[in-house]
């Protein structure tokens, strides 16, 4: 399961928040972009969360799956790695 703050993370992105926009409506913003509240929106990460990306993080070595912006993860989970054939 991924942390409050990756999802947190992936709906500032979708919603164009600024980071550093400490008053915004996280439930607000998810209402008026998906027409669902916050815990919602994460529910249904949850859920997408094993269609997305896999990948190995090069200074921890560690295997996470999740939604990427480019090199950062918005929101991640820890995976196994699945062993060569």
């Amino acid at each position: 399961m991924s942390s409050i703050w990756d999802y947190e993370e992936l709906v500032r992105h979708v919603c164009d928040i600024p980071e550093d926009d400490e008053t915004a409506d996280l439930d607000d913003a998810c209402l008026g972009k998906f027409g669902v509240d916050f815990p919602d929106f994460c529910k249904i990460v949850e859920t997408l969360m094993p269609l997305a990306a896999v990948g190995q993080s090069p200074l921890t070595r560690k295997t996470y799956q999740g939604f990427a912006n480019g090199d950062p993860w918005l929101a991640k989970r820890e995976v196994q790695p699945v062993a060569a054939e």
